[in-house]
């Protein structure tokens, strides 16, 4: 479906990493065994290929999708390059997905030829939202799944599921503002129903969290900001911090999950970037009267906080977002995030709606005109400076004031 309303929000969704990896597993989970092994062809080249593009594919994979009823395994080990047909056949010889390109053909093939895509459902959209925020890594470059998904002729060839996905009145909330009947606070460690509810971190001390979590993110740019890191190469660049907001010095919330059965666990509980706990406690948040809630809808919104708000993390960034973006400070120009203490002088939350996430996530977003460390727009040379979002959540509200 192609309609004046559903164009821009289907570009949302192809946008960035998150979306197009939400796309592409939708899709897989929606394909119905069509060749005569019982198998999925469709699931089957997206894994060969993906496996050929994964920059770290020695490695077992973290997340696989089986593709047939043996043993074998989308991202595997790629020991099975596997061979597929398009329906319809195309030729009389099956087609060998080795590229996306290939992979691109297969995917518009397999939409002409039906079954309708099926309509999403809440526990289809789960899985799908779950295997795309698993997969967000910033110290790593992109999986082959999301670097498939990122390749023009595959992107353009998902724009019908796209179209399809924001059609839907199942993810009509994903553009929403915060429901601010319905948030829910999550604490990690917890899981007993009788656990206390979540603490709430009083105003005073979000304020002086936030000026100590600053003035901690400049003194660390001060310490990698020396010779030896300037003149390392980007993939000899020690590590650091990769999160782009103050993580654990402000309260957060978000909706709880509209699942078929009526709403489950609040959202930022089920899709979390690098997961390290599973129990959870989640209690009530009361959102304050009258919040100015920021909402974050994608990378413009982004880039409008960083350009009003700069807090520079050129060199102490450095090393883990090159990994993701392939971008190196030292040449490109400046890595922004924003001074939270600053913003919450403006603004009580900060919301990142779904789309927000699934179009900004894991990408580099260029900061044009914004003001650096040393007063001056860019670096040396007139480089823009650009930003991540990263260790965020999808429908989250940061609670800053």
């Amino acid at each position: 479906m192609d309609t004046p309303t559903t164009r821009p929000q289907a570009d949302d969704l192809l946008a960035g990493p998150r979306g197009r990896r939400v796309l592409l597993e939708f899709l897989t989970g929606a394909e119905q065994p069509t060749d005569p092994d019982g198998g999925f062809p469709l699931s089957r080249a997206v894994g060969t290929v993906a496996d050929d593009l994964d920059p770290q594919r020695d490695r077992r994979a973290r997340y696989v999708r089986i593709v047939s009823d043996g043993d074998d395994a989308a991202g595997d080990d790629g020991d099975d390059p596997g061979t597929t047909s398009a329906a319809p056949e195309t030729s009389e010889t099956p087609e060998t997905p080795d590229t996306p390109e290939a992979v691109a053909r297969i995917i518009a093939d397999a939409l002409a030829a039906g079954p309708p895509l099926p309509d999403p459902t809440a526990e289809s959209l789960d899985s799908a939202l779950d295997l795309s925020v698993n997969a967000a890594m910033y110290w790593q470059e992109p999986d082959g799944y999301d670097a498939l998904a990122a390749h023009p002729a595959v992107r353009e060839a998902l724009r019908p599921v796209a179209e399809h996905l924001a059609a839907s009145p199942v993810t009509d909330w994903w553009w929403s503002t915060p429901d601010l009947t319905d948030q829910w606070s999550v604490s990690w460690g917890r899981s007993d129903a009788d656990a206390d509810p979540v603490p709430d971190i009083p105003p005073e001390k979000r304020a002086a969290n936030l000026r100590d979590w600053s003035a901690e993110t400049r003194a660390a740019e001060q310490r990698y900001d020396t010779g030896p890191e300037r003149r390392r190469a980007p993939e000899d660049a020690p590590g650091g911090n990769w999160w782009s907001l103050p993580l654990w010095c402000v309260p957060t919330s978000s909706r709880r999950w509209p699942g078929s059965a009526g709403p489950s666990d609040p959202v930022q509980a089920l899709f979390i970037e690098d997961r390290w706990e599973d129990d959870f406690c989640a209690g009530r948040f009361t959102p304050p009267a009258e919040s100015r809630i920021l909402e974050i809808t994608g990378a413009d919104d982004w880039a409008a906080l960083c350009r009003e708000f700069p807090l520079e993390v050129t060199w102490s960034y450095r090393g883990e977002w090159y990994e993701v973006t392939g971008r190196d400070s030292r040449e490109a120009g400046p890595w922004l995030v924003p001074d939270w203490s600053q913003v919450a002088q403006e603004w009580d939350a900060v919301h990142l709606t779904v789309t927000g996430y699934l179009a900004a996530a894991t990408r580099c977003i260029p900061v044009p005109g914004a003001v650096g460390a040393t007063g001056t727009a860019g670096t040396t040379g007139g480089a823009e400076a650009a930003s991540v979002i990263g260790g965020c959540g999808p429908d989250v509200t940061y609670w800053l004031a």
